[in-house]
């Protein structure tokens, strides 16, 4: 399996996450965080990302999967068989408020489903201030693309330095970005060439501490 790019750490390969995943190294990945398609037809990629990171993931390690509230029952019930619950976490749209059609609806926040791989204590775990925060997507990278705040500070309170994040579906590459700021390795994937790419030159500036 050849990388598309590969660089300080951080690798991205080109393809079906359906692919990629079952050839990566079971119980090598510190945390999981990934931004799939809403729409209901990309349900299956949930399923999908619970059911390899069940292998993949390190115990008591965490699974974060950004959903469209919509099909949030299904995304759901489809990794509860894999994975266990943690928390649901909420990101408040500071500014434009999507439209959702067939609602008649302006929606102002997104949810961030928490998994865990294996029951987590409190000894276990840093505490995170807040379970709701507010702040603007990056279109910058990609057309649906998510502020780097959230994935710095989870990144950052759920894994130690030189560990392994996971992105199924890497977009524009703010998972990695996040990861490589604050000096974790990570692995992206990615179906769309152009957003490798875009993610690729990301990855090539300098990184800012944190």
């Amino acid at each position: 399996m050849k990388p598309y790019f590969e660089e300080d750490g951080i690798t991205i390969y080109l393809g079906d996450c359906r692919e990629v995943l079952p050839q990566l190294e079971v119980n090598s990945i510190d945390m999981i965080l990934t931004d799939p398609p809403y729409d209901r037809d990309s349900v299956w990629i949930y399923g999908e990302i619970a059911k390899h990171g069940r292998e993949l993931l390190k115990e008591k390690a965490f699974c974060y999967a950004y959903c469209g509230a919509d099909s949030l029952p299904e995304v759901v019930a489809i990794m509860k068989p894999h994975l266990y619950w943690f928390w649901l976490f909420t990101i408040a749209h500071n500014g434009a408020h999507p439209r959702v059609w067939n609602k008649c609806l302006m929606v102002a926040e997104k949810p961030v489903l928490a998994w865990t791989n294996g029951i987590v204590s409190q000894n276990d775990l840093e505490w995170i201030c807040t379970d709701w925060v507010s702040e603007n997507g990056d279109k910058l990278y990609h057309e649906w693309g998510q502020n780097i705040g959230f994935a710095l500070e989870h990144i950052q309170k759920r894994t130690k330095e030189s560990a392994l994040i996971l992105d199924p579906c890497s977009g524009g590459g703010t998972t990695l970005r996040a990861a490589k700021d604050l000096g974790r390795r990570a692995i992206g994937i990615e179906i769309e060439e152009k957003y490798c790419e875009i993610a690729a030159k990301r990855l090539s500036q300098k990184v800012f501490k944190f």
